[in-house]
């Protein structure tokens, strides 16, 4: 029995399906132990409105990250972008998994992904007529090793909710088509030719599967391109009758063509309606975003090379990274068209496209999934609209099951053309090692995604001279609470790309974290020096307030709030000096509009009182901050976060056992918040009671902790307490080495050490 017969025993039945959907969970399983990475800052753990499945219907009146950083930065790829399911499956995801877990986010895209692969089978048994091929095409589809990034990185689940909804359409469109279409014998069946209530509601439920997929991305619209070519296909494949009556029958099939691809343009039509609703405006907007200085010859030289390259990534694809060099540097990265990489491109390209038109008669089936490739890939190939980035590994989650299914039919191809035993065992093991392959290659490949740090760590590893590499390196540190070793990757950067502001920004709060003032002030001077439009002076003015230098610090935070009124971190800062001088009203305001920048409203009037209670407390107020909290504590009984902040209030002002009842107050409604764990300790340490207690609750507490910092200053004086000086020693160390200078308390506790 030849391999092909093997396979085809089994890849009718929904044994085959099984197998698939076991493949592609197995492959991604281990994504379900990685964090938040990437743009998932952005769109999960900053945007308050995936936090209540309430704020969906905004989604679809809105644009994407509307609520976060296109609100701050008015970034125009934000500001055209508009994606409101997949929004809306964030916050459906919140609401499953009981907040930010991120093992439950990760599971939905897993789970997504097993999803594709199967409505991928189904689509391809209808439109091969051989389910061997279409089974084999649906499984190195599962293992491919560039899905990684899309199945990986949850903020990509835009790529997975678009062609999900896509090829789903597509399914169901599909019985309007000749099922043995694409089949390389003889010319095609007619397609069904009356029209029904359940060929009408066919074609409805297709039209509404391409507008949810429209409503995850924009890339959704290759579906109805795939379609048209399918059409096309079956008007020059299905025979006729000769002459006049041929001619007849031909303009009745385009008739009827037509009426279908309109019936499905209807969910396009609908998806412009709310983004014209939700925008003001259709095109991409992104003229400046893409090549900065490059002439057009260069910028068609790089993207051919680009090209060139998407087609190496799906047949061979290593090595893989998560960021390339014409993504950090978006001047032109090839200069002329006679360069030898670019060459190479072209020639792959201009073949494969030569391959394609030459295969249309005696492989139409090869030559519509080459067809499938360049046609997926054109939305996002910035020939037509630019983007905000130049080549990702996630652009080729859609077109990649044209190769997929090229080299499918090629290892089928030598299979059934081969006549030994020998050599059709070659054409199994073939396939066998392109399974494990792409298998143990996805698997290895997850791992680079389990956070920020391992991720920036695998790009700088196969991009050595990628700044935005060392960029992504050092924020990770930062992100995880550990400046000092975030400043060797942001040095690293700047010796690539010298002067750079957003690069001196970035290191100058690094050392500003790690306790360097000074160092900290050169940067941001220098940042101001090379843009002095950039946001950088409220960063500066902390560090002269550092250094003692409060009058230069509030012109800082004067200017900057002058200059950008709707920054909230700016205007956070403002009403922080504004109530530290004794500004209360002015510094309310600007408290106040930082919530209403960050939340998109105006708070109510308890959470109001709450975060100026939070301000007071920060701006060194104790005493005011505790009229504020006690004031809404009345509305907002038992709040962990407004427990929290009252017990830090009584703990400035001496009331330790009264901030004790504070911080168990919020420990009954959060038994694990890592902050009133803390403040407990504190109270303990303070009444220098129970050091032992104290001691074992900062423990338990540090591997949860968002921002261990202060937590391991308490635990200092906890070890010091209870004559545990080697312990204290080492914790000392390991602040020492992640830049986190001795508090105060710590400070005063060893000077009292024998």
């Amino acid at each position: 029995m030849t391999p092909s017969k093997l396979v085809s025993r089994t890849a009718r039945g929904p044994l085959a399906a099984l197998v698939l959907v076991v493949l592609a969970l197995a492959c991604h399983a281990n994504t379900l132990e990685n964090g938040f990475v990437l743009d998932d800052s952005v769109v999960l753990l900053n945007d308050p409105t995936v936090r209540d499945l309430r704020n969906v219907p905004q989604y679809f009146s809105t644009y994407y990250w509307s609520t976060s950083l296109a609100v701050r930065r008015q970034s125009l790829f934000q500001a055209y972008s508009y994606r409101p399911l997949a929004m809306a499956s964030f916050a459906l995801d919140y609401a499953l998994w009981g907040g930010l877990n991120a093992r439950g986010f990760h599971l939905t895209n897993v789970l997504l992904h097993a999803a594709i692969v199967l409505v991928l089978l189904l689509l391809l048994r209808g439109l091969l007529g051989d389910a061997t091929l279409a089974w084999l095409t649906a499984a190195l589809f599962a293992v491919h090793p560039v899905h990684t990034e899309a199945v990986a990185a949850i903020c990509f689940r835009t790529e997975l909710l678009s062609t999900l909804f896509g090829l789903a359409s597509m399914l169901v469109y599909a019985p309007f088509l000749p099922h043995d279409l694409l089949t390389t014998a003889g010319p095609a069946a007619q397609a069904p030719t009356r029209w029904s209530v359940r060929s009408m509601g066919r074609l409805f439920f297709a039209a509404l599967l391409l507008l949810l997929g429209l409503f995850s991305k924009e890339t959704a619209i290759v579906a109805p391109a795939l379609l048209t070519a399918l059409e096309a296909a079956a008007l020059v494949r299905t025979p006729r009758s000769e002459g006049a009556a041929g001619r007849k029958e031909l303009t009745a099939r385009l008739l009827r063509a037509l009426v279908r691809l309109g019936g499905l343009a209807l969910g396009f039509g609908l998806y412009l309606r709310f983004r014209m609703s939700a925008l003001h405006h259709l095109g991409s907007g992104l003229d400046l975003l893409g090549f900065y200085g490059a002439s057009p010859l260069q910028a068609m030289a790089t993207l051919v090379a680009i090209f060139g390259d998407y087609v190496r990534l799906s047949f061979w694809p290593y090595p893989l990274c998560a960021d390339y060099p014409e993504n950090a540097n978006r001047t032109a990265v090839f200069r002329s068209l006679t360069e030898p990489a670019v060459l190479l491109s072209l020639a792959v390209v201009a073949s494969s496209l030569v391959g394609t038109a030459t295969l249309a008669r005696r492989r139409p089936d090869l030559a519509f999934f080459g067809f499938w490739f360049y046609v997926a890939l054109f939305p996002i190939s910035n020939v037509v609209f630019p983007l905000i980035v130049l080549k990702t590994e996630r652009s080729l989650y859609l077109p990649s099951v044209g190769p997929c299914a090229i080299l499918g039919a090629l290892v089928l191809g030598l299979d059934r053309g081969l006549k030994t035993p020998a050599r059709r065992l070659l054409a199994l093991t073939l396939a066998i090692a392109g399974l494990a392959g792409g298998s143990f290659l996805t698997v290895t490949r997850n791992r680079d995604w389990r956070d920020g740090i391992s991720l920036a760590r695998s790009v700088v590893a196969c991009q050595p001279d990628n700044s935005r590499g060392y960029l992504w390196l050092g924020s990770a540190y930062m992100e995880a609470h550990r400046p000092a070793e975030a400043i060797p990757p942001f040095d690293r950067m700047l010796r690539l790309v010298p002067d750079n502001w957003w690069g001196l920004l970035h290191r100058g709060l690094a050392r500003q974290a790690a306790g360097d003032p000074e160092g900290a002030l050169d940067d941001f001077n220098a940042s101001l020096a090379a843009r002095p439009s950039s946001p950088v002076r409220v960063h500066r003015a902390r560090s002269l307030l550092a250094l003692g230098r409060e009058e230069e610090a509030w012109e800082d935070l004067r200017q900057d709030r002058r200059d950008f009124p709707d920054d909230p971190e700016t205007a956070r800062e403002y009403g922080l000096a504004c109530l530290r001088r004794g500004r209360l009203q002015e510094g309310r305001q600007a408290v106040l509009q930082t919530l209403a920048i960050r939340g998109g409203a105006e708070p109510p009037p308890a959470i109001a009182e709450r975060e100026l209670g939070r301000a007071l407390l920060d701006a060194g107020r104790p005493a005011e901050a505790l009229e504020r909290l006690d004031s809404a504590a009345q509305s907002l009984r038992a709040e962990p976060r407004l427990e929290v902040a009252r017990g830090e209030a009584l703990l400035a002002l001496g009331r330790a056992e009264a901030a004790r009842a504070a911080f168990e107050a919020a420990l009954g409604s959060s038994p694990e918040d890592p902050a009133a764990l803390l403040g407990q300790a504190r109270c303990r340490l303070a009444t220098g009671k129970e050091p032992e207690a104290a001691l074992a609750v900062l423990l338990a507490a540090l591997p949860r902790a968002s921002n261990p910092a202060p937590l391991r200053q308490s635990l200092v004086v906890a070890y010091l307490r209870t004559g545990r000086a080697r312990e204290a020693d080492e914790e000392l160390e390991r602040m020492k080495a992640a830049g986190l200078p001795p508090s105060a308390e710590v400070v005063r506790e060893l000077r009292r050490r024998p």
